[in-house]
Parts: structure tokens; sequence; C-alpha cells
């Protein structure tokens, strides 16, 4: 996927694959890979929820996050947090009170932009399992080199060598923000500067959405 920022800016995203449905004891599923980095999300729900979990007017959703190599550690409980915050956000969860959504996040690889194909792996997995959402987040990487350069979807490397780094997630019109996460150290014009950029490349995300379905649905009717 290519968009562009402005006339002297342009903006990349890795070529993006997208595969749902392929798990079969979820009620949802899509893996996603941004370049190298791949992550495949399982989603299952709504579903009965344990009583010391239950919420009266709301779903419960859960995240859990699965390591390429051993046990999850602090980090990765972080992640599971940050995750869950951000879906509790865009779920429809009052329609199901008393239930549970459980997200299981499986890393497969991570070459860069990890949180963001994460959140929009989980998304598409969310739409494969029929889950009510108030919209389509698309999360956006952005890395600010030493140079001012703006890297979308930067890989391991790049966000290495980067200054800062910045992923935000839009809604469906890519015009309100979800929610932002950053590294490094950045001013506030910088970081502005990040969001702004970020807009126009979550609206390819957003038709990469569309796409993944239309197949997906093609293929079901075929």
């Amino acid at each position: 996927m290519d968009v562009t920022t402005t006339e002297s800016e342009k903006a990349s995203l890795r070529h993006c694959v997208c595969d749902q449905g392929l798990l079969t004891r979820c009620d949802g599923s899509a893996r996603l890979k941004q370049g190298n980095t791949s992550v495949l999300v399982g989603v299952r729900g709504p579903t009965e929820v344990r009583m010391n979990k239950e919420i009266a007017n709301r779903a419960t959703v859960e995240v859990t996050y699965k390591p390429k190599v051993g046990m999850p550690v602090v980090k990765h409980h972080a992640l599971e947090q940050l995750i869950r915050s951000t879906c509790e956000q865009c779920i429809l969860t009052t329609l199901f009170p008393r239930s549970l959504i459980s997200i299981i996040v499986q890393e497969e690889h991570d070459d860069g932009s990890f949180l963001s194909c994460t959140l929009n792996a989980i998304c598409l997995a969310l739409m494969d399992a029929g889950v009510a959402m108030a919209y389509p987040m698309a999360a956006v990487s952005c890395a600010l080199m030493e140079d001012e350069e703006l890297v979308f979807d930067p890989t391991a490397d790049q966000e290495k060598e980067a200054k800062a780094t910045v992923v935000t997630v839009f809604d469906r019109t890519c015009s309100d923000i979800v929610s932002c996460q950053t590294t490094g150290v950045f001013t506030l014009p910088q970081l502005d500067r990040c969001m702004d950029a970020s807009k126009i490349a979550a609206k390819s995300i957003q038709q990469f959405y569309r796409s993944s379905m239309e197949t997906k649905l093609s293929k079901e009717a075929n």
C-alpha cells in the first residue's frame, strides 16, 4: 500500500497480506502480515464469563498475548492492557452485558511496527467474528528519524535508528484519534506532524479492510 502525505513528503506502508477464518476453534481469526511482521489473532465470544470477571452493563474484554518463544513477561502484560483499553473503545461492549469477548494474540515475527500490525489484525479478527464495533480501528506506526524524515510502518532496524516512534489509532473516518502510544523524545509540533501525516496512511488501511472483507465474502459466496 502506498499513500501520499504532502508533495514534498512521501509515506509508504509495507505490503499487507491478510488471511481470515484460519482458526476453527475461534469465532473469528485473522493473520496479518505487514512486510516481515506477522501476527495471528483469534477472537472468541461473546460467551459466558466467570462471575468474578462479570460486568453488569457491558462485556468484559480479555486480551491474552503469546510471545513467539517463552512465557509472557511484564512487558507483554503491559501490552495486553494497552490493547484491551484500545479495543474497549471500539467494541460495542454495552450490547453484550455479563459476557466475555476474548482476544488471543500470537506473535509470529516482529520486524517492526508490531503494535500497529497487532491492532489491525485484531480489527480484522473482530470483523471475521461478527463482533459489533462502533468503528473499525486503523493503527499506523510512524518513526521520526534524526534528519526529521517520517518513516511509516518502520522496520525493526528503522525503529532502532529513530529518535521517536508514534503509534496512532484512528476511527473509521480517520478524523478522530482513539489512542496514541509514543516512545523516544520529540516536540509537540513533531508529534502533531506525525499524527497528521498518519491520517492519510490510516485511510489506506481502512481501504485494505474493505478489500479483505470483500475477498472473504466472495469466497464464502462461491
